[in-house]
């Protein structure tokens, strides 16, 4: 870490270049797709924000943020480190790959097999899953339950276990509704319905 702000241009998805003063706190390699990211402060807005780092140009040191509201985000500026981290860590407490918000989904998905491949399924949502809790239902089945800040970043990861995931309709409608929706798509283009 540097003791400083950057400034720094960023191209969003609509390719449109805003300019942000920030501090950097950490670089992430998001674990999905293998992009790379950038957590920072946002001087302007006082949030925590995310930038793909394909899409960052021009930094330089920050001339607009006075030394001393350097660290105004932080309670203290002791051990200076552990703040960041913490910091970091509580910001992506419910976050699936790299987008948050105020607003948290409750998330409820039912893994079901066959007796003979329940531990390797088991294992695979324990190693691959989120912040989440495993509640096993019997030597064929668990729930899996967490709370996301978007439903949409998990739907790969759900897709990826086929049909032994079901999403629950009551407790996760919205995201019931997109993977519903995407296999209807994906059937419709195979000429299945």
């Amino acid at each position: 870490h540097g003791v400083y702000p950057i400034s720094l241009n960023y191209k969003n998805k609509d390719k449109v270049v805003h300019s942000y003063d920030v501090y950097p706190i950490k670089i992430i390699i998001e674990r999905q797709y293998g992009r790379h990211y950038l957590f920072a402060y946002n001087y302007a807005y006082e949030n925590f924000i995310m930038f793909r780092i394909d899409s960052i140009s021009n930094i330089s040191p920050s001339e607009n943020i006075e030394k001393s509201k350097t660290f105004r985000f932080l309670e203290s500026t002791h051990d200076l480190e552990k703040q960041l981290n913490e910091t970091y860590h509580n910001y992506m407490k419910n976050v699936w790959n790299t987008t948050a918000s105020d607003t948290l989904y409750d998330i409820l998905i039912h893994f079901s097999c066959d007796k003979s491949n329940y531990s390797q399924l088991l294992s695979r949502v324990s190693a691959t899953g989120r912040n989440g809790t495993i509640i096993p239902i019997n030597d064929t089945s668990f729930d899996y339950k967490t709370k996301v800040t978007s439903y949409i970043e998990m739907k790969p990861w759900i897709r990826g276990f086929g049909e032994y995931a079901i999403v629950d309709k009551d407790a996760s409608p919205e995201l019931f509704e997109e993977i519903r929706n995407d296999y209807r798509k994906a059937c419709a283009s195979y000429g299945i319905i």
